[in-house]
């Protein structure tokens, strides 16, 4: 079972999964509540608590993402640095990162705030 909480901040949207994902798992449902979630701002999907953080129900969330039509970027966040170089195989050209604070308050975060929020005009 998937289980996911949003947190708002004024620079992106960040998503902590936790459970496991299965192939029988509605990911495309899943991907659709997270954009419409995260509206114009960056998409920070933290998977630290997927177990395991790999499989074919990982590999479809990450296929749904990367073709997702979204107005802001999206971005993955995973501690470990050999999850994140298989996530990275997998994830279909989305960056992925050791920490969410790294997308949100490091060098990595002009890019993505920046992208995030051209239409707040």
């Amino acid at each position: 079972m998937i289980v996911f909480s949003t947190e708002r901040t004024p620079s992106a949207c960040v998503v902590h999964v936790d459970g496991s994902l299965d192939a029988h798992d509605d990911v495309g449902a899943l991907v659709d509540s997270l954009n419409r979630e995260a509206g114009s701002r960056p998409l920070v999907i933290d998977l630290t608590g997927l177990e395991p953080p790999n499989g074919p129900g990982v590999d479809a969330l990450l296929g749904f993402l990367a073709h997702a039509p979204t107005r802001a970027a999206t971005v993955l966040v995973h501690p470990d640095l050999e999850t994140r170089r298989v996530l990275r195989a997998a994830a279909e050209g989305l960056p992925v990162v050791p920490s969410n604070e790294m997308v949100l308050h490091g060098r990595f975060a002009a890019a993505i705030v920046g992208h995030g929020h051209a239409d707040h005009g």
